[in-house]
Parts: structure tokens; sequence; C-alpha cells
């Protein structure tokens, strides 16, 4: 699925030169008899009822407002029907009169319609006034007995003939039809709409795959109907103001990069309802999370190409996070440190005709700094919302730096240990990744998940621990990590320049780039089989900390 973007336009384009709707129209209208009263009203009926039918007022899942597509304005609306629920097809000019409905008033007869009014009202506000949908949504006046457009300054007196009732259930109704279209979602647009105060998220309907399915249109001639599945991150709390503009701010400078491993949203959506709604709108990564896919992809051979694949992947992360510290266009002394990385924080697409992709997400806990991170003063922009698994040694409380912001180097940290236990999974299975994060320390992690990375000494230094110094040793031990191999590149890569306990000493995003470019940048046959995935010349045995936790062990102990 192509990363995408929106915009928010209205339903219609129409030619730039035309005249006000009651200039093109009739000035007049017929009375009816008796018979041809009874057949306006079956017809009005009938469009009453196919307005209202099961499923063409699909409920917003968020907010659970009612709203109506373009595709059933377009099904319901036309100039038979409106011919039919009035009494144009009785002038000489009816059927031109229906045609400028339906091109610059089908929004307004909708809502009339599901309104159930007489034919006179619709042809007085419709003809003779000229309400057109360019007018809504419309709002009482000020003396409360008719509506009035703020946006022309129209008033539209007709509308006193609603009564109070009336007037409540237009402005009411009228808001089923007022959700913006959400045009050519493209992937290489840079522009993005943030919607304000609306009372949905238009176009969107629940799917049982747990994606949510946005509809939209194509900006060409015939303005087909099509859809994406989406997924909706909702901002709640206290603060959700404050969150939300933070993390549409980034996501607005990361779309620049064009980096398809970097997430890039589609919208953002606010709504000024009660509860306030904020909420952004991304692609549904149909191939889960990273540790998803490790669990799917268990049963999958281990080849040559599934550890090239991987490589180009790990390549791919590496390079969304080069162009995350590079810093914005514009913004001189700006980067942006991810601080979050983990499995679950890198999703899988898998576009149509494309190999599956792995993609940085939730960057809502990326933070944007302004100039070097050595002469700033202020308190640490971390958050409490990281997996501390994956955190690096300067986050301890007891670092020399706890307090200071987070440095570039904290995400290259993140990203070795999503490596190693990458490499972890192609040569074994997620039981060695799971067992792995068992043996290692959670004395300070206060979870019941993975343990840390790194451990604190008794002096209350931190420094890679046991168990990960145990965990590379026996992966270049490993005869599919010997020699020249891509893997046992890797794993050298990790263990010197990733996995390093002084921050300073880890590579930058750019270093890193090109090792992974060195390592991976061969095609399968050029090397063979063997440069990707050796096949091992003796028995492969387990070892001990990609096996379950013995009791008794240091690592037992370590996770009482």
């Amino acid at each position: 699925m192509p990363t995408a973007f929106l915009r928010a336009i209205g339903h219609f384009v129409f030619p730039t030169l035309m005249l006000p709707i009651q200039q093109t129209m009739g000035q007049s209208t017929s009375t009816p008899d008796e018979e041809e009263t009874r057949k306006m009203r079956g017809s009005s009926e009938n469009l009453y009822k196919c307005l209202n039918k099961t499923g063409v007022q699909p409920k917003c899942p968020i907010t659970h407002n009612k709203w109506m597509s373009l595709e059933t304005l377009d099904q319901h609306i036309t100039e038979e029907s409106v011919q039919a629920c009035t009494t144009l097809g009785n002038l000489w000019c009816g059927k031109y009169d229906a045609e400028n409905i339906v091109q610059r008033a089908k929004k307004a007869f909708a809502v009339l319609s599901l309104m159930r009014c007489d034919h006179s009202i619709i042809e007085e506000l419709l003809i003779k006034e000229g309400l057109v949908d360019d007018d809504l949504p419309l709002e009482r006046h000020g003396d409360g007995s008719s509506l009035v457009s703020q946006k022309t300054q129209k008033r539209f007196n007709s509308s006193v003939k609603l009564d109070e009732y009336g007037i409540d259930m237009f402005l009411e109704k009228q808001w089923l039809v007022l959700s913006p279209v959400f045009t050519d979602i493209d992937a290489d647009s840079e522009i993005c709409t943030l919607i304000k105060y609306l009372p949905m998220i238009p176009g969107l309907e629940w799917c049982v795959d747990g994606s949510y399915y946005l509809h939209y249109v194509s900006n060409n001639e015939k303005k087909t109907s099509n859809g994406i599945h989406v997924a909706v991150k909702e901002i709640v709390g206290n603060k959700r103001d404050e969150i939300f503009k933070k993390e549409v701010d980034t996501l607005i400078e990361i779309r620049q990069y064009n980096n398809p491993h970097l997430i890039r949203h589609i919208a953002a959506c606010r709504a000024e309802s009660d509860p306030p709604l904020r909420c952004i709108i991304f692609p549904f990564a149909s191939g889960g999370d990273l540790k998803d896919y490790w669990n799917k992809g268990d049963v999958t051979p281990r080849t040559p190409r599934l550890v090239h694949w991987s490589l180009k992947q790990m390549q791919g992360l590496a390079k969304g996070i080069r162009d995350l510290h590079s810093g914005f266009q514009g913004k001189t002394g700006s980067n942006v440190r991810h601080g979050d990385l983990k499995p679950q924080n890198i999703l899988i697409f898998e576009d149509e005709g494309e190999e599956k992709r792995l993609v940085v997400a939730d960057v809502g806990i990326a933070k944007v700094h302004m100039g070097p991170t050595a002469v700033r003063t202020q308190k640490a922009t971390g958050t409490q919302a990281t997996t501390r698994a994956y955190e690096a040694p300067e986050a301890h409380q007891k670092a020399d730096r706890a307090n200071l912001p987070r440095s570039r180097a904290y995400d290259i940290w993140s990203l070795g240990c999503i490596f190693l236990e990458f490499t972890i999974w192609l040569l074994f299975d997620v039981h060695a990744v799971n067992c792995f994060g068992q043996h290692r320390p959670r004395t300070w992690t206060e979870s019941e998940g993975p343990g840390g990375f790194y451990d604190i000494s008794h002096t209350g230094v931190p420094g890679i621990c046991q168990e990960v110094q145990r965990a590379l040793a026996d992966l270049l031990d490993d005869n599919r990590c010997g020699g020249d191999t891509a893997l046992g590149k890797l794993v050298r890569l990790i263990s010197k320049e990733m996995l390093v306990a002084k921050a300073s000493d880890r590579c930058p995003a750019e270093k890193l780039v090109k090792e992974l470019e060195n390592i991976s940048n061969v095609r399968v046959s050029e090397e063979g089989d063997g440069y990707f995935l050796k096949v091992s010349d003796r028995q492969v045995s387990v070892p001990e900390m990609f096996c379950p936790v013995q009791k008794g062990s240091r690592s037992d102990s370590m996770t009482k």
C-alpha cells in the first residue's frame, strides 16, 4: 500500500463562468393537480427511504456520527429524481433547472429531501432564492427566524416556512453531506490538510481486520470513488491539544524526506465535539509490526534471499533514522530523535506487486531539537512512553547523562538492539528471541517483558550486560557468521559500532547506512549463496542465551 495523503475540498468543481443559480433556472414553478401531487409525494417518499436505508449513512467509528458519501449523492440525486420530486417535470425549462440543481445544489437538495420538505419549499429555496452547495453550511440569522450563509452572506427568507423545528432539523441534517471529500490520495504529494471543526472523520468505516476503510474520490473527469485501508491514532487526555500539535508538526516536516521507510500520515483530524476529538490517520500496515512478522514468519525457510532482504530493510531503517537526525529543511540546527525505537514501532507494509517494506512509525514520542545537544541546558525531552528494554545506558537514572537530552546516539543503540534480535531470528527462531529477552536483566526495567541490553555495575556505571556479550560471542562462533559472511559483518557492526556503552563512541547514522550498504549491496549470485547464508559444516546447537532460563541460573536470579 503506498503511503498516502489527502486534501479536503468541496464535492464538486464547477466551471468558473456561471451565473447565479436563479439566473440560470426557470423563475416560475407550476401548480400541480391532485394526481401530480400524489406522484411527487410518492417519489419524494421513495427518495427519502433510499437516503435513509441501512448502509447509506455509515457511522464514523470514532465519533459515531453519520455521514453520506459522494457516491450515494450521485446515485440518488439525479435529474430524473429531482424532476420527479418537484414540479420541474411540468415546465418547459424543467430539465435544464433539474440539471443545474444536480450540478450546483445536490447536497442542499439531499438535505431538504431528508427533511421531507414539500416541493414548494424546495423550489423556493433552490430556484427562487438560489441556495447552492457553496452556501453551506447555513446557520441561524440574528433574529432566529431564517437561515443565512456566513460564507456568501446570503440570507434565505423562504426558510421561515420551515418553522423552528424545521430550521433545527436543517442545521443538523446538513452535516450529513458536508464532510469534505478526500481527493487523490497520492504518495508523491507533499500536501497535508489539517481538517478543523468536523463532527466526524468523513469517509471512515470500520473493517473486521482491525483497520478502517477511508473513502476518497479520484480527482479526474469521472471523479471515481476509491478507498484505502487506514489506521487511526486517537490522542486523548488533558494535554491532547499540545501532543496533537507537536506530533502533527513533526509528521508534516517528516514528509519532506519522501523516505519509504518513514511513516507518512494521511491526515490530521480535529473535531470540536464532546469530548474533543484529536486523531491522526495513517496508512494501514497489513503486515503488522516487526514482532508480528517474526511470529508469523517463523515457518519461513531461511534462505539467502531472506537474509538479503532483511539486510536491505535494516539499511532502509537506518536511512530513515539518518534523515530524522539530519534535521528539517529551512530550520538550521534542527534535528529529530525518535526516542522509542522497538520492534512494535516498526511496521510491515505489503504493497501490491512489491516486496514487504519495514517502516519506522510512532513518531509521537519523537522530539525536534534546535541546536547541538551539548549546548542545551533544559530538561531532557525524554518521555515515560519509551519501552525500557531498548533504552540506551545513558538514560538510566544513575548515568551521568540521565537528566540531559537524549542524543542521536540513543536511537543507534535502540537500532542495535533490534538488529541483534533480528539476526537471532534469522539464524534460529522467535522462540530464541523471546528466550534471549528473558535472560537479559530486568532489575531496572521494572517490567514483566524482555530485559534490557545493559546492566549497572556495583559502582553505578552502566555497561553492556553479560548476557548480550555472550549472545554476540555465540553468534560470531556460529559457522554461519564466520569468515567474510554478511551476517558475520552485521554482528561485528552491532558489537563495535552500535551496542557501545559510551554514547559518543557509537557510529552516527550516516556511517551506519554506509556500513549496511557495504554489507547488503551484493547480489546473491555474485558472492554465492554462502555470503548471505552459509551452510554450517557442523550441527547447529542453540546457545544457552537463546534457550529457556534454567532455574537457579544467573538469568533466573537477575529477573527476581
